[in-house]
């Protein structure tokens, strides 16, 4: 894939320098998790989006620990937010499911029409059981 991984501690506050830095590289995606797992550290996601798209890169979230009830990155400047609905969207753990989130903007482009183009082709949706118990703990949410 010829793809390269910078990790870089985006809770440092101030200046940001170590993301900065990393930025100087001119990467196409900046990923950040936050909260972090195991650390339950917090990225503040509106300046590392700042900072990444001043960059000419797309910024994708996973938010699984915080939920869209606690945290909606895309409001912040994320491109692409991703959930595990196996975790916290369902909460019982039953049923593997996630979610794919595209901001306005996103969602028109060739990138993410790509995504969905691989999407569609391997058949990632879940079954009619595995949709039902989502819903039936996301009821709970």
């Amino acid at each position: 894939w010829g793809l390269q991984v910078l990790v870089v501690d985006m809770t440092v506050t101030g200046e940001g320098q170590p993301l900065k830095d990393a930025l100087q590289q001119k990467p196409q995606l900046v990923w950040i998790e936050t909260p972090a797992n195991p650390t339950w550290d917090v990225t503040d996601i509106a300046r590392v989006a700042s900072l990444a798209h001043a960059a000419g890169a797309l910024v994708a979230v996973d938010s699984t620990p915080a939920t869209p009830v606690h945290t909606q990155p895309i409001t912040l400047g994320a491109d692409i937010v991703m959930h595990s609905a196996t975790k916290y969207l369902n909460g019982h753990s039953d049923v593997l499911a996630g979610a794919l989130v595209a901001s306005e903007e996103m969602a028109g482009s060739e990138r993410w029409g790509k995504i969905r183009e691989i999407r569609k082709s391997n058949g990632m949706m879940p079954g009619t059981m595995d949709a039902w118990l989502l819903q039936r703990g996301m009821r709970t949410l």
